[in-house]
């Protein structure tokens, strides 16, 4: 009789001991650290820890983790750093060991998001970067004894912050352009060039105008080339009126000729018909 007992306690054992073997190899959860926030000095940083995959029979409903950060960039972290989310409680967290525990109060078969973490950045840090990592993690949905999955430990998760992207390096559209400067600067001397002589030449036209509307030039400010030009149009003017006077002494010549020739014809054949 008691070597039935033994038997059968021995097969109860083993039969437990199975099933504790099949529940561990089916269970499978996978979580992440993500963050959308920059390392600004005196800022804060937000990070979301969630759930990625599970395949843990009825599912989970509390995780355990460590938070570790740089105590030189983050102000210390204390509960008032965490928040539940999707219905998970708000952190447990234990700053000695820095331990946070979360719970709720039915059992999650889904992804999604478990905690938001928000950490103080310290005044005066000029770190480029720094990393935030959960370890230590650990999920159960409960007693195996109860059907629950019992502890399952998951993979340590990070999240790397960088500093903001506008002060490592210049901003490139403060930096002046200084080839545009320089060719706006060529093209505006030319166009005052191109100015300048345009208005020597208006003033030329301007001289050959009054030179020959009023035999005197009207613009006061013409350079030397200017003065001899109104030299030459003065001298010009000079000598076309003796030309003409010439010419108006011929025609009056020529027609007192042509008058004579006519009077004498005419004398002549009134002096035939007289005898």
């Amino acid at each position: 009789m008691k070597k039935k007992l033994i038997s059968i306690s021995l097969m109860i054992t083993l039969l437990i001991t199975l099933s504790l073997s099949v529940v561990n190899a089916e269970t499978n959860v996978k979580m992440q650290i993500t963050s959308s926030s920059e390392l600004t000095a005196g800022g804060t940083v937000e990070l979301i820890l969630s759930i990625t995959n599970i395949d843990a029979g009825d599912g989970i409903d509390a995780v355990v983790g460590k938070v570790n950060y740089d105590k030189n960039i983050f102000e210390e972290v204390t509960e008032e750093n965490f928040e539940g989310q999707n219905r998970w409680n708000s952190p447990t967290f234990n700053t000695g060991t820095q331990l946070f525990t979360t719970s709720r109060a039915s059992k999650v078969k889904t992804s999604g998001n478990v905690i938001k973490i928000t950490l103080k950045v310290k005044e005066g840090v000029t770190a480029d970067s720094t990393t935030v990592t959960i370890t230590n993690i650990v999920v159960s949905g409960g007693s195996v004894a109860t059907g629950g999955t019992g502890d399952i430990n998951v993979s340590d998760v990070s999240a790397k912050i960088n500093k903001k992207q506008e002060d490592n390096k210049p901003d490139e559209n403060t930096v002046p352009d200084f080839n545009s400067i320089i060719d706006n600067t060529v093209t505006d001397n030319t166009i005052n060039d191109n100015n300048v002589n345009n208005n020597n030449i208006n003033d030329n036209k301007i001289v050959d105008n009054g030179d020959k509307n009023n035999n005197k030039p009207t613009n006061n400010n013409q350079n030397n080339g200017s003065k001899n030009t109104v030299k030459q149009n003065t001298e010009s003017n000079k000598i076309l009126p003796k030309a003409g006077v010439k010419q108006n002494i011929v025609i009056f010549t020529t027609i007192l000729v042509i008058i004579g020739i006519f009077s004498y014809a005419k004398y002549r054949n009134i002096s035939k018909n007289v005898k």
